[in-house]
This record gives C-alpha cells, sequence and structure tokens, in this order.
C-alpha cells in the first residue's frame, strides 16, 4: 500500500526509518545493562509494507525471542483469540523453518571447521 507515493518517495521513506531505527538502536543498546538484548521492530501500517528491525543480537537469537513472546503472548494475553488451523500450521512451519536455519547454520560452521 504505497497511498500514491512514488517508488523514489518509497525508497527515500525506508532509507530514513533504517538510519533513524539505527541510531534508535545505538541509544537503546548503551541504556541496557551488559548481557541485555533487544530488538526494535518498524513497520508502515497496511499489507504491503516491509518490517524492519534493528537489534544488538544475532538473527537466530531474535527469531527465537519472538516466538517465545509470540507463545508468551498467544498464552496469556490472546486466549480469547480462536488459533485457526491454518494458523496453527503456519507455526509449525514457521518452527520448522528456523530449525532447518538454524541447523544450515551449523553445518555451515562445521564445514568452515575443516
Amino acid at each position: 500500500m504505497n497511498f500514491g507515493f512514488g517508488k523514489s518517495e518509497i525508497d527515500a521513506e525506508d532509507a530514513k526509518v533504517r538510519r533513524d531505527l539505527q541510531a534508535l538502536g545505538r541509544h537503546v543498546d548503551a541504556q541496557l545493562p551488559y548481557g541485555w538484548g533487544f530488538v526494535l521492530l518498524a513497520f508502515p501500517f497496511g499489507a504491503d509494507g516491509r518490517m524492519n528491525y534493528v537489534a544488538n543480537a544475532k538473527r537466530e537469537d531474535v527469531v527465537r525471542v519472538m516466538y517465545e513472546f509470540i507463545e508468551a503472548t498467544k498464552e496469556k494475553w490472546a486466549e480469547h483469540v480462536p488459533d485457526p488451523s491454518s494458523a496453527a500450521e503456519d507455526e509449525q512451519l514457521g518452527r520448522a523453518r528456523q530449525r532447518i536455519a538454524e541447523l544450515e547454520e551449523e553445518l555451515r560452521k562445521a564445514k568452515l571447521g575443516r
């Protein structure tokens, strides 16, 4: 959903969001105690937007924590929201894809270690 914006305007806005996220990330990282991680998500409203994020952790750690957050959120705060079977399948597929990515990374590291 570009609301009448041209590609160059969307690209410029996206670049600004990425710069601003980097600045926010440096600030958040400086405020947290040593050993704490964070992830900050930013996205335009609507179906066609692209989500950007900044974190001080490895991507696989961020994905793992996001899954943990989703599970905790569903159990505590979303009890009133029905879990349609397709959503449950999407969740299982997402977990499987994450595990595959983790195993591929381990395999890549093992090959580099030879």
